[in-house]
């Protein structure tokens, strides 16, 4: 039996689940304002409910984002630093891929992931030609961009993007707008345990992970 961590930053919290292979034993939620300086003894209790201690658990994986800067920066700090003291391997997924991959539907052959970037950029993830494109781009110009290299008559968009920028959506795409509700804002832990739990077997570990999609690191290169 793989025993594990599992956890992510979403745009209003933290969660930090305990896995047995697939069973998700126990999870925390916790707000981003209490995060900093609640993380490490939300994932002690996490432990000691369940009589572990760090040096049972097989890894640690995470979704390294995107999500905010200083949550996503905060979660994976601890992890790395935890994975650090006690020599455990780490796992990260790629959020906007396990998104995509999650939803993903033969009922809805275009879909379109697009998650909140601010100053009105989004970080999105779809398909063009069987291929995954994931980055971020100024919403008008991503929308822009998809109408011209997109036939389907029905797409689908899903995250938390979609509130932000219903009115430009529908502007833009008319009826071909797929809005569904209730609306899919983000992974479930259980896609990250289930993403990370997977790469684990396959080998795929690292010792120190390090967060996606940071806008800033794009724009210096």
């Amino acid at each position: 039996m793989t025993k594990f961590l599992a956890a992510q930053a979403t745009y209003h919290d933290i969660q930090i689940g305990l896995f047995f292979d697939n069973l998700c034993k126990k999870s925390y939620t916790l707000s981003k304002i209490e995060a900093c300086k609640n993380l490490t003894l939300t994932i002690k209790e996490l432990l000691d409910k369940n009589n572990l201690t760090c040096s049972d658990l097989n890894f640690i994986g995470s979704n390294q984002g995107p999500a905010p800067f200083t949550t996503l920066r905060v979660l994976i700090a601890t992890l790395n630093g935890l994975a650090f003291a006690n020599n455990i391997p780490l796992v990260g997924v790629d959020g906007l891929q396990a998104f995509l991959s999650y939803v993903e539907d033969e009922n809805y052959p275009q879909t379109i992931i697009i998650l909140n970037a601010f100053n009105k950029d989004l970080y999105y993830a779809y398909k063009e030609n069987n291929q995954m494109v994931t980055g971020w781009k100024n919403a008008e110009n991503l929308f822009n961009k998809i109408k011209k290299t997109t036939s389907s008559e029905s797409i689908r968009f899903l995250g938390n993007g979609v509130e932000l920028f219903r009115n430009e959506i529908t502007n833009i795409f008319g009826k071909k707008a797929f809005l569904p509700e209730p609306l899919i804002e983000f992974t479930p832990l259980e896609i990250i345990a289930k993403l990370s739990l997977e790469q684990f077997q396959k080998n795929i570990t690292t010792k120190q992970l390090q967060p996606l999609y940071l806008k800033s690191i794009q724009l210096s290169k």
